[in-house]
């Protein structure tokens, strides 16, 4: 997540009920000590990332209620109980991920965008990540049904999960 890359203390919640048959999750960043230290926080971050068009263009300091800060969060780098991760080859731009991704996302509960450099060359890739499973066959019965609802997805071997 480019957030936790830059520093920022990011992790993802996601929605109580569902909107459209499925969870929402939202991106928060935070503890703040303030609501102007959380407001400042939001216009840097979207500043930040303006010309990428990464996040919308407001954002709203929220106080987590009890519920939320009774469950365990979603981390990227450590995800609870659900060690499995469908990983789909590289791609050589941004782009063609994120146009694999919007169809994709309407097929799985969570899925975002890794990068990789390579070192030797400086050049960045972009792989899709889907995710995150229990099992590893919760993890091969999902590339299944996406390969039948998603024809690009049809060659994709099943060699890393």
């Amino acid at each position: 997540m480019v957030l936790q890359i830059m520093g920022d203390y990011a992790y993802l919640q996601r929605t109580e009920t569902k909107f459209e048959e499925k969870f929402w999750y939202r991106v928060r960043v935070g503890f703040f000590k303030n609501l102007e230290d959380a407001r400042m926080t939001g216009r840097e971050i979207i500043q930040r990332y303006k010309e990428e068009n990464l996040f919308p263009s407001k954002s709203w300091p929220v106080q987590p209620g009890p519920l939320e800060l009774s469950r365990p969060v979603i981390d990227l780098r450590q995800p609870l109980n659900k060690p499995w991760v469908i990983q789909l080859p590289l791609y050589k731009t941004q782009s063609e991920a994120l146009n694999d991704l919007a169809n994709i996302s309407t097929e799985t509960d969570f899925s975002y965008i890794s990068q990789k450099l390579n070192t030797k060359s400086e050049e960045l890739f972009f792989r899709i990540r889907i995710g995150f499973f229990e099992k590893k066959r919760d993890a091969q019965r999902k590339i299944y049904v996406l390969k039948k609802k998603l024809p690009q997805l049809k060659s994709f071997k099943t060699m890393h999960l």
